[in-house]
C-alpha cells in the first residue's frame, strides 16, 4: 500500500479526495498542523506528500524549504494543491514541486492521474 501525506486543513476537500485516493490503494494521513506533519514525515517517510501553501501555522513553503533541506526527506515528491498559486510557479523548479493545481480547477481524478504519473512515470509511456 502506498503512503501519502495530505497537508491540507479543508476538511471537506480533505474527505473528497481522502476516498478518491483509498479506494486506489493509499493510505492517506492527515495532520493538523506543519509541525505534525514534519514529524509524521521524520517518523515514516510517505511515498508522496500533498501540500496546501496557505498552512496557518507555517506556511506551506516554509514546510517544503525545511523538507527539502533534510537529505531524508528531500526527494519526497511533492504535488501542490492550493488557493495560494500566483508565487508558486518560479517555486516548482527551486523546491522540486512535481505538479501544482489551483483547488479551483482540480478534482480528485485530476489529481490521482498525476500521483500516478509521479509514482508511475512507466506507466504513462
Amino acid at each position: 500500500m502506498k503512503r501519502l501525506l495530505m497537508v491540507d486543513l479543508d476538511t471537506v476537500l480533505t474527505r473528497l479526495y481522502t476516498n478518491r485516493l483509498a479506494a486506489n490503494g493509499f493510505q492517506v494521513n492527515i495532520p493538523a498542523t506543519a509541525a505534525t506533519a514534519l514529524s509524521i514525515l521524520r517518523s515514516g517517510k510517505p511515498d508522496l506528500m500533498v501540500l496546501d501553501l496557505g498552512l496557518p501555522d507555517v506556511s506551506g513553503v516554509q514546510l517544503l524549504k525545511n523538507i527539502r533541506s533534510e537529505p531524508n526527506l528531500a526527494k519526497i515528491p511533492v504535488v501542490v494543491l492550493t488557493n495560494s498559486y500566483g508565487n508558486t510557479f518560479g517555486m516548482e523548479a527551486n523546491l522540486g514541486i512535481e505538479k501544482t493545481f489551483l483547488k479551483s480547477d482540480c478534482n480528485p481524478t485530476a489529481l490521482m492521474a498525476a500521483i500516478d504519473e509521479i509514482l508511475h512515470p512507466q506507466l504513462g509511456t
